[in-house]
């Protein structure tokens, strides 16, 4: 899958963090919608279709766990891979059913894309 045809949406209540990786994204080529909650998140994967979906864990109206439960509720992004960014210090803090993978902040842009590149290939061979 070429990047200028990957959609990412990115869901992070923190401004800072979100543009980082808005930004981020797009000089690496990919389409990129942000979401400001995890309410958002859900609104815009349904308007948009990401192709991967990265999601802050504490966020307000909706977790990122929460969002991420319900956006793989609906059966056209069953397959969607999902990442966390989170501040917490341990990972079995926010596991549970929700990411295919979870990177902690400060967040490095070369790893996130390392994971990406690894989740979107998996995610199109299956």
């Amino acid at each position: 899958m070429l990047k200028a045809h990957t959609r990412i949406l990115i869901a992070d209540d923190d401004v800072d963090e979100r543009n980082f990786v808005y930004y981020a994204l797009l000089h690496y080529g990919y389409k990129v919608e942000a979401a400001v909650d995890g309410e958002e998140a859900v609104e815009k994967a349904r308007a948009f279709k990401p192709d991967l979906v990265i999601l802050d864990v504490l966020m307000p109206r909706k977790t990122g766990l929460e969002a991420a439960n319900e956006i793989r509720g609906d059966l056209r992004f069953r397959g969607v891979p999902v990442i966390f960014l989170t501040g917490l210090k341990n990972d079995h803090d926010v596991a549970g059913d929700g990411p295919n993978a979870i990177l902690a902040k400060p967040l490095e842009v070369t790893q996130l894309i390392g994971v990406m590149d690894r989740l979107l290939s998996s995610s199109t061979q299956g």
